[in-house]
């Protein structure tokens, strides 16, 4: 027979193991770690690409705001002479994601008799 001292002796022994089965598992996760240079390449890495997606929006943003601008500039001053771009959603978003380059395409489809609905 097996005596009170030595089950609760196993049991232990096994709450111990299970115990330390999860400390390994957690410190094998903090066990992970870089060298300095490693976090410093990083963060450089981080900068340069963060630099380079705000220039990018910038150039969006502007382009787009002039874009729509000179569809406005174009609808003002180019009606006595009979150009006119109708403003709807479809002129207004290629005017915004093309910039400038989509006012001019507009106005030579104006120029040719297409427009754009």
């Amino acid at each position: 027979m097996v005596g009170e001292a030595e089950v609760a002796s196993a049991a232990a022994n096994a709450a111990n193991a299970a115990s330390a089965a999860g400390n390994n598992a957690i410190s094998s996760l903090t066990a992970f770690s870089l060298p300095w240079w490693a976090w410093v390449a990083a963060a450089i890495i981080l900068v340069i690409l963060a630099i380079v997606v705000i220039k990018k929006l910038k150039n969006l943003f502007v382009n787009a705001v002039l874009g729509v601008l000179a569809l406005l500039a174009i609808n003002f001053f180019g009606s006595p002479y009979g150009l006119k771009i109708e403003i709807n959603l479809l002129s207004v978003i290629i005017s915004a994601l093309l910039g400038l380059a989509g006012v001019g395409a507009l106005i030579i489809l104006a120029l040719l008799g297409v427009h754009v609905a």
